[in-house]
């Protein structure tokens, strides 16, 4: 409806219309080309944009084909601290569906142990004990159970849903007005198919989506189409400075960088006496990326050699009450490999790709991703 949509933050935005072409192989006595054809419409896109919170929720939540859920939460009495964990003498995390990875808001806690009331990153779960990360020489308090303590997930998850009802398959009019000449070009049909993030010390950290759509019109009147959209929203950006990288549940302090690309691989389904694609179908969902880090000892290195599975976490932090995370719960490690350079500390390179995680594992959700936005 033109009453609808929402504005879009971008660095750019292009969407471009496409028709493959092809032409005649007849013969002639002219020893000429004959004629030429065009073929079925094909629209590629791109969005560029910064890395924030609520930003792109609706176009994360059509590329892992899921939805935006409320997370965990639970209040009792029976909830103490320690160093390194908080646990409970009722009740179970497991069972409350708390998981490893998950960013918890931690109120409730009395007098000396105040400061525990923050948001804490959790690194592992078992029924009695949530672990969390200690980053920046931050620790929980040591604080005995009577307290009525609430531990809830901060904001909504996103996963790859497990079963095909909960499946999603959502597409997208994209409009680019362009006010000098009073137009409107309609691209219809899109679907949003891959995004890659990129981290890196002192910028800001970027995601760039790629997109597929059936058509693309130049609107036959003038003005826009969407005449009240919604504003974009104005949350801050992330940074690569400001967050916490997990690999296997310990903090990372030394990462260089970090690049993740999320794919699910779409393909346009063209047919015969048709201009349009019929559709644009969905393929696999899969991830894959690659951080660097500077070299410590071979613990990584052997996870690698002995193909091992890791759990990857990246916890991104902007303005307050501006959180996100992105969870890779089953990981293998492609390589392991260190540099050589005559100035600098060694640094050791680690592509990873992310893997459906086993149904034997608890406290881990069944998805190859699983992002977390505090303002979804």
């Amino acid at each position: 409806a033109t009453n609808t949509g929402t504005e879009l933050r971008r660095v750019t935005a292009e969407f471009k219309l496409e028709r493959a072409s092809f032409q005649s192989a007849e013969v002639t006595s002219t020893a000429q080309t004959s004629d030429f054809r065009l073929g079925t419409d094909s629209v590629s896109g791109t969005l560029s944009g910064e890395l924030s919170c609520a930003s792109y929720k609706d176009i994360w939540a059509s590329l892992l084909r899921g939805t935006w859920t409320a997370g965990a939460t639970t209040t009792a009495t029976t909830i103490a601290a320690d160093a390194g964990k908080l646990t409970r003498s009722a009740g179970s995390w497991i069972t409350d569906g708390f998981k490893a990875g998950d960013l918890i808001t931690v109120t409730g806690f009395t007098s000396s142990a105040a400061a525990n009331n923050r948001n804490w990153l959790v690194t592992s779960v078992t029924a009695t004990d949530l672990s969390i990360a200690v980053a920046n020489g931050v620790n929980l308090v040591t604080k005995a159970a009577g307290d009525s303590v609430t531990v809830a997930v901060a904001g909504k998850k996103l996963s790859v849903p497990i079963d095909l009802v909960s499946r999603t398959n959502e597409s997208f009019t994209i409009e680019e007005y362009l006010a000098p000449s009073n137009e409107a070009y309609l691209t219809t049909g899109v679907k949003f198919g891959a995004a890659s993030v990129k981290v890196q010390p002192n910028q800001i950290n970027t995601v760039e989506f790629s997109a597929m759509g059936r058509t693309q019109e130049l609107k036959d009147t003038a003005g826009a189409y969407f005449t009240s959209p919604a504003p974009a929203a104005t949350t801050g950006v992330f940074s690569g400075n400001k967050g916490i990288i997990l690999i296997n549940g310990v903090v990372q302090g030394v990462v260089t960088a970090a690049d993740f690309e999320i794919n699910g691989n779409m393909e346009a389904s063209e047919v015969v006496g048709q201009r349009q694609a019929a559709d644009i179908s969905l393929g696999r969902i899969s991830a894959t990326g690659e951080i660097s880090v500077y070299y410590e000892d071979g613990s990584i290195y052997n996870k690698f050699k002995n193909e091992e599975d890791v759990a990857i976490v990246l916890y991104f932090e902007a303005d307050a009450g501006e959180y996100m995370v992105f969870k890779f719960p089953r990981v293998k490690l492609g390589g392991a490999s260190r540099n050589d350079k005559e100035v600098g500390s060694i640094i050791q390179t680690l592509p990873f790709t992310a893997l459906l995680p086993k149904t034997a594992v608890t406290g881990v959700e069944q998805s190859t991703v699983v992002i977390q936005d505090s303002l979804a």
